[in-house]
């Protein structure tokens, strides 16, 4: 099993599908599961979340975090990550993150909270400063079809992921265009991107 996709908001066999955990679980993929902040303002029943992501295959808890353009008011929203991250502490599972306007309370609240579990920004398009004060925080960065070219080009090898999220496109397709911007072919941006989910994400799983 080689996951080359990060974030995928379609089942495949190749990414870390992103599923509704209200709804039925696909069989055989790898998945995420977590309270988006655009429905935090209906009450989520975080006891059928957490049976979800005890599920063997769930290998990430999000996509969760803050978004101060869309959702409940941001005390609510920061509330029900902070539920999110004593999970994904609780569970030994990393985050993948949704962060919209909130780029600095996520590096406060990372900077105070300590996580062991790794937080992953998915979809990062930010500018180059934002991003080395990510990684000094050392919250990690996914990439998908639209970007700054000058912050893909900060982050290091051993933290590059990519990823599909809501897209028409194939994995492989967002590699190409990534190429255009980097020092790397396509298949190496995949073989990267895949080794890092290993690491990262999926080292523990055991089918």
């Amino acid at each position: 099993m080689t996951i080359t996709d990060l974030h995928s908001h379609r089942v495949s066999d190749n990414a870390i599908v992103n599923i509704d955990y209200r709804g039925d679980i696909p069989e055989k993929i790898l998945f995420s599961a977590g309270i988006h902040p655009w429905d935090t303002d209906c009450k989520p029943d975080l006891g059928l979340l957490r049976a979800t992501l005890s599920h063997p295959r769930a290998v990430a808890i999000g996509e969760c975090g803050l978004d101060k353009l869309k959702g409940a008011d941001i005390h609510r929203q920061i509330e029900i990550f902070e539920q999110h991250i004593s999970m994904s502490e609780e569970m030994g599972k990393p985050m993948i993150i949704h962060c919209v306007r909130a780029h600095q309370l996520l590096i406060d609240m990372h900077r105070n909270i300590r996580p062991r579990q790794p937080w992953i920004f998915h979809g990062f398009r930010l500018k180059p400063s934002i991003a080395e004060a990510m990684l000094k925080e050392d919250i990690l960065m996914s990439f998908g079809e639209i970007f700054n070219p000058e912050t893909l080009r900060l982050i290091p090898d051993e933290k590059f992921l990519i990823e599909t999220d809501a897209s028409p496109l194939t994995i492989e397709q967002v590699a190409d265009i990534i190429e255009k911007d980097t020092r790397f072919s396509s298949s190496d941006i995949l073989d990267l991107s895949a080794a890092n989910i290993k690491r990262i994400l999926i080292s523990t799983f055991a089918p």
